[in-house]
């Protein structure tokens, strides 16, 4: 079980306490995330608009529950998502793990390793390098190599 503590309350998620409602909702916001991988908008401002940067606190608003209570779907889309946005961010970590441990149980550790691929798309790196081509032609500093 992993418990994150708020406020004096414990959210709980435990892979075998899982609703079927809960699983299925879990499974088709990774297969959304996906699906944005594969077609990533041009630019930051872009993903971050279509929920691109919220795929991990989606998830985990339908694997956890408060201490004590029993799934609420929309207790879940509502109150329990504001509360998991707003979560320290040392609480990341554990978030982390039970969307790991969701899709580990649920047999997809290939979606899983899809899910967390890290690292800019082709066409972002392609802009990054084509930018510092020009800054470096031009003489100007590149603040990222120059600390």
């Amino acid at each position: 079980m992993i418990e994150i503590e708020f406020e004096g309350k414990k959210l709980q998620y435990s892979f075998k306490n899982l609703c079927v409602e809960q699983s299925e909702l879990a499974k088709e916001i990774g297969l959304y995330r996906e699906l944005q991988l594969e077609s990533e908008p041009p630019t930051l401002d872009e993903w971050v608009r279509s929920g691109g940067a919220e795929w991990k606190m989606k998830i985990c608003r339908y694997l956890f529950i408060l201490e004590g209570k029993k799934y609420d779907r929309g207790f879940a889309e509502t109150e329990l998502y504001q509360t998991i946005r707003y979560l320290n961010a040392e609480a990341t970590p554990k978030l982390e793990e039970a969307v790991k441990d969701f899709f580990i149980n649920s047999g997809s550790e290939q979606k899983l390793s899809q899910l967390f691929r890290t690292g800019r798309n082709r066409n972002e790196m392609l802009e990054y390098l084509k930018l510092m081509m020009m800054m470096n032609k031009q003489g100007l500093p590149n603040k990222s190599t120059s600390e």
